[in-house]
Parts: structure tokens; sequence; C-alpha cells
């Protein structure tokens, strides 16, 4: 139901995020074994495309209908959230109030209002981060998979044309929109700087599945995976420079990697089959192949990358990792700027920088540190990330940005360390330990159940 003002009449687009079930337990209780998710009714593929204008607004009305919550993401660019509100009500938000964000959390009956401004041609996609609301849906009649059959194929390959990944392998609340060409638009074309981005071909004999987690080479600087189930190595980029990066496939698998939250050209935005420009297409990486992903950062910030291709089985094997973009010249302050990725690992399930129990780190007391959070798991839109004291007291911190956005100074309060992060969300926090201690950085579930943590040593001044 739209209510619009007097003397109105809304042009918005509706998008109403729907679920229905298809099997039922022992007791005759729907269960979702075989659910599909759909927008206004269709899933992917038969989502309604969405048309957009280069310089022309485009505003959405999402309503969540379903029992499930929805982290909600725009490729390629950000938008802008001007009102929120559930089954009884709607609040329209103030300058103070408005979020400019990648990904934004609809809990089961939110509403949200969402406008953006296209500002180069292309295709991009707007979805569910939650991995398994946009896999390939269940099918019926002679195409129906069996539950065993559906999980096969999420963590043992796809099949099908790789090229063709997101039209024939995806489903559920899926959305594509595409921005035409203008007159005068190219591909950049400046020298760029080159980082090399190699996705592994990794597997051990006692592995079920490989491991995709990559090293990032940028000069005489190498990083690694923190584990080799992931994350793989930080990707290291400067505002305002021209960069390359790189992917190399050593895998035997073709792969795709997408740039969450970076504004860049369709064409490198890692949606294989319906990214790119006219006469050219986004291709998947294919073993022992190349692709050269352009990005000039307009922004300094804390971004994530991951793949999109077989995302279950890539993802949980470690084909995900922080992509940080410092102010131009700026150098990486080891010291006092950590990171705090939350992945899915196969059969493992929820680790926070690539454990369980991550090594301890050790920092300064008396000094301010910036802690940059990250969820990129498959399957926790819940995830609670917080600091605590040993006797498990929260800490106090300080909120600064949220998507590689900065927050106003309104809103960089200190408050108690506790954070609702969702799949495909990043915030960024200031923490100024006054005093030695013992502390743990927590990922917990929506229900409080500890899930992962590192252990947070602060020592004295140095």
């Amino acid at each position: 139901i739209i209510v619009d003002p007097p003397g109105t009449r809304s042009h918005d687009e509706v998008l109403v995020l729907t679920a229905s079930f298809h099997s039922r337990d022992s007791t005759g209780s729907l269960t979702n074994d075989r659910e599909i998710f759909g927008v206004n009714g269709r899933p992917w593929p038969f989502t309604k495309r969405l048309q957009g204008t280069v310089g022309d607004s485009a505003r959405y009305r999402l309503l969540n209908v379903t029992r499930n919550a929805h982290p909600m993401h725009l490729h390629g660019t950000f938008f802008r959230v001007a009102a929120r509100g559930g089954p009884w009500a709607d609040t329209l938000l103030g300058p103070e109030a408005e979020r400019v964000v990648a990904t934004e959390y609809l809990a089961s009956g939110g509403t949200m209002e969402m406008a953006w401004m296209p500002d180069r041609p292309g295709t991009w996609l707007m979805h569910c981060h939650l991995t398994f609301h946009v896999s390939s849906n269940i099918g019926f009649g002679e195409d129906s998979l069996s539950k065993e059959a559906r999980a096969a194929r999420l963590e043992h390959g796809h099949g099908g044309d790789p090229d063709q990944h997101v039209e024939q392998r995806m489903g559920g609340l899926l959305m594509a929109i595409t921005v035409p060409t203008t007159k005068n638009w190219k591909l950049p074309s400046a020298p760029q700087k080159v980082i090399t981005f190699e996705v592994p071909m990794d597997s051990g004999s006692g592995d079920v599945l490989p491991v995709f987690a990559p090293t990032v080479t940028d000069g005489g600087r190498v990083a690694r995976p923190s584990a080799r189930g992931g994350p793989g190595g930080m990707l290291l980029l400067h505002e305002g420079e021209p960069t390359t990066v790189r992917v190399v496939n050593r895998s035997r698998e073709h792969t795709a990697i997408h740039w969450h939250g970076m504004e860049l050209e369709s064409l490198y935005d890692g949606v294989v089959g319906l990214g790119g420009t006219p006469g050219r297409r986004t291709m998947a990486v294919a073993p022992g192949g190349s692709f050269d992903a352009r990005m000039t950062p307009p922004r300094a910030g804390t971004f994530m990358y991951h793949t999109h291709l077989m995302e279950v089985r890539q993802q949980e094997g470690g084909l995900y990792g922080a992509m940080i973009v410092l102010p131009a010249g700026a150098a990486w302050d080891r010291a006092h700027d950590h990171v705090f990725i939350v992945g899915t690992r196969y059969r493992a399930g929820t680790v926070l920088n690539g454990a369980k129990v991550a090594p301890t780190l050790e920092i300064a007391a008396g000094a301010t540190h910036r802690l940059r959070l990250i969820n990129v798991t498959t399957g926790i839109p819940g995830a609670r990330l917080q600091v605590v004291h040993a006797d498990t007291s929260l800490v106090v911190w300080t909120p600064l940005a949220k998507d590689a956005i900065d927050l106003p100074q309104s809103r960089r309060i200190p408050a108690s360390s506790r954070q609702h992060v969702s799949m495909g969300e990043t915030y960024d926090m200031l923490f100024t330990p006054s005093e030695p201690g013992e502390y743990r950085m927590e990922v917990r579930s929506a229900l409080g159940l500890l899930l992962a943590h590192q252990p947070i040593r602060v020592v004295p001044p140095r």
C-alpha cells in the first residue's frame, strides 16, 4: 500500500520481496528445503528487467514480506536510503538521518525507499547478499532438483556455460538494471598501475574441495592469504590512482571477481554474461587465463572482494578478502589499522580472519586504532561484532564510516562496542584503549551464540 502526499503521485518502482515454500516435514509443517525467493512473485531470471539513464535519479520502494532478513546490495555504485519503515509506519529520513550505502539490511516486514543516480552506462545487479537467496532455483516438474542434488550443485560446481553464469545458474532475489551507453562514453585507457591478483591451484589429499584464497602482489609487496581457506591477501589501493587489478586464474575452474562497493565500469564488475559494454561482455576467467579489471577509486574506505561465480563453492573455499582504499599518498599503518573480516569456510562454519580463534593481535594503549569490520559470509545476515574486556563487558568505540562512506559528525557518537554487520556490509570504528589488558573481538549470532573470536592484547605505549 503506497500512500503519497496530497497532490503528488508516485512513479517509483515498487519491489516486493516474496518467498514461497514447496516442501513439508513429517508433521506436515512447511520447511525451507524447497523455498523460492522472488521479487513481485518472480525469481530471477524472470524478475522485471529495470532501466536507468545516466544522470537521471531512479527511486525504488522495497517491501520485505518474507520471514527472512535480506541485506540488499547494489553493484557498481552507492544508493541513498531516503525512508525506512515496517508494517505499521514509514518514516522519511531527514538530511542528517539519510544514509548513503552499498548494502542495506532489510529485516522481515521491513520497508525501504532508495534512490540512486547512474553515473555511467552498463548492466548492474541489485540482489540479496545472502548467498543461498540468489542461488539457482529448485525448479519444478521434470526440472525439479532434490535438496541433495541442489546442495551438490552448489558445493561441487554448477555446470552449464560459465560465461552465462548469472543468467543460467543464479536465481531468487536478484534484478538487473541496464543503463544505455551515452554518446561520448568510452572505457578508461590511461596508463595504470598493475597489481597481480592470483587465484591458486591449491588442493591437498585431505581436501574435500580445493581452496581458492588469492595472493595479491603489488611491486615488492606480497599479501598472502590469512589461511589456506581464506580470506585472501589484502588488496590495497589509493584514492584517485588509476589501477589495473590483473586477475590470474591458476585454478582448474572458471571464476569471476566482484569488487564489492567499488565504483567502476560494468565490464570490470564481475557479473559474467550480463556486465559489459556494447560489443564486449564480461566473461568468466578461464583456468590458466587472466582478466584486467580497471578501477580508479574515487574515495578512501573499507571495501571487500569476492567471487561472483559458483559462489558457495569458491567463496567457502577462500575466494574473498579485504579491499582497502587509502587516501592518496598514504601508507598502510599496520600498528593502528586493523581488519576483522568474517567469512564462511566449507564445513567449518563462521571464521574471523580465517580461524575460529584467530592469532592474538597486539596493539598499544593510549593510541587510537581503526577497526575495519567486514561480513562476507555466505549465510550469517545477523552477525554481531563486539570488543569486550576480559570480564566480557563491552568497551567503548566511535563509529566512523559505513560502506566506505564517512559518517557525519552528528553520528560519530561514542557507544558500547556492539555492531550488527550483515553480509556485504562494512563498518569502520575508532577504538582507544586507555590501559593495557586482555580484550577480544567477538563474532556472535543474532541470538548471541559465539561463532568466532580474536584475542587482542593491549600493551603499554612503546
